[in-house]
Protein backbone atom coordinates (compact mmCIF):
# COMPACT_ATOMS: atom_id res chain seq x y z
CA UNK A 1 0.00 0.00 0.00
CA UNK A 2 1.52 3.57 -0.75
CA UNK A 3 0.31 6.34 1.13
CA UNK A 4 1.00 10.01 0.27
CA UNK A 5 -0.33 13.35 2.45
CA UNK A 6 0.94 17.14 1.29
CA UNK A 7 3.40 18.34 3.94
CA UNK A 8 2.92 15.22 6.52
CA UNK A 9 1.27 12.48 7.81
CA UNK A 10 0.05 12.19 11.34
CA UNK A 11 -0.74 8.71 12.64
CA UNK A 12 -2.57 8.08 16.03
CA UNK A 13 -2.46 5.49 18.09
CA UNK A 14 -6.42 5.88 18.56
CA UNK A 15 -7.39 6.08 14.78
CA UNK A 16 -5.12 2.89 14.50
CA UNK A 17 -6.96 0.83 17.10
CA UNK A 18 -10.16 1.93 15.51
CA UNK A 19 -9.25 0.34 12.65
CA UNK A 20 -7.45 -2.85 13.86
CA UNK A 21 -10.29 -3.47 16.51
CA UNK A 22 -7.28 -4.27 19.17
CA UNK A 23 -5.03 -2.19 21.47
CA UNK A 24 -1.83 -0.69 19.58
CA UNK A 25 1.80 0.15 20.09
CA UNK A 26 3.62 2.88 18.23
CA UNK A 27 6.74 0.74 18.33
CA UNK A 28 4.81 -2.10 16.24
CA UNK A 29 4.80 0.51 13.26
CA UNK A 30 8.48 -0.33 12.72
CA UNK A 31 7.44 -3.72 11.84
CA UNK A 32 4.94 -2.82 9.87
CA UNK A 33 7.04 -0.24 7.42
CA UNK A 34 9.13 -1.51 4.31
CA UNK A 35 10.39 1.63 3.48
CA UNK A 36 9.10 5.72 3.95
CA UNK A 37 10.36 8.63 2.42
CA UNK A 38 10.55 11.51 4.90
CA UNK A 39 11.67 12.54 8.44
CA UNK A 40 10.34 10.93 11.82
CA UNK A 41 9.93 14.41 13.79
CA UNK A 42 7.93 13.07 16.40
CA UNK A 43 7.50 9.64 18.04
CA UNK A 44 6.03 8.86 21.37
CA UNK A 45 3.14 6.30 23.04
CA UNK A 46 0.17 7.97 21.29
CA UNK A 47 1.34 9.65 17.81
CA UNK A 48 3.76 9.61 15.00
CA UNK A 49 4.83 12.41 12.97
CA UNK A 50 6.14 12.06 9.29
CA UNK A 51 7.11 14.72 7.87
CA UNK A 52 8.90 16.02 4.49
CA UNK A 53 9.91 19.63 2.43
CA UNK A 54 8.88 19.90 -1.04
Amino acid sequence: MRITAPGRLVITRESVEERLGREWETHEFQLAIVSYFGHIKEWDDDEIVIAWDH
